[in-house]
């Protein structure tokens, strides 16, 4: 099974913490073959999705080779795990991950959804509990006071 996480540049992946990581080496050691990029290196062409994609080892963290062009339709599942800010480039590559999705492939956060109920809306449903700016990139959080 090949296997595209479009993500934050590996880089400023946590593999310790992030959640993305761990996915990219299950896929690994269940024997798939694991792939990245970031949403810009989503383009179209004519009306073929593509990505300008990185084969990687994430095991250990993590070896990458060289970069090639793939269509979106050759992957079995597609990864969205980039997390907004909801932007143009953001938007963009939802709409291209759905053209993706139309052709057979599964894609993961379904890209109709990421556009419906992204953080904005979240907070609209957000508790008064809830400390000012959480789950929004425009405040930090404030530190906790309960100690964890």
């Amino acid at each position: 099974m090949r296997q595209l996480f479009v993500l934050d540049p590996l880089g400023q992946i946590n593999p310790a913490k992030d959640s993305s990581a761990a996915l990219m080496q299950a896929a690994h050691r269940a024997g798939d073959e694991v792939w990245a990029c970031t949403p810009s290196d989503l383009i179209a062409r004519g009306d073929e999705p593509l990505a300008i994609a990185l084969p990687v080892t994430p095991e250990p963290w993590i070896t990458v080779g060289v970069a090639e062009r793939q269509a979106l339709a050759g992957f079995d599942v597609i990864w969205m795990r980039k997390d907004p800010p909801v932007d143009e480039a953001y938007l963009y590559a939802t709409h291209l991950l759905e053209v993706a999705e139309r052709a057979g492939v599964r894609v993961l956060n379904r890209p109709s959804a990421l556009r419906s109920w992204n953080f904005r809306p979240a907070r609209a449903t957000a508790r008064s509990s809830d400390p000012p700016g959480a789950g929004s990139s425009i405040a930090p959080l404030p530190a906790p006071r309960w100690g964890w």
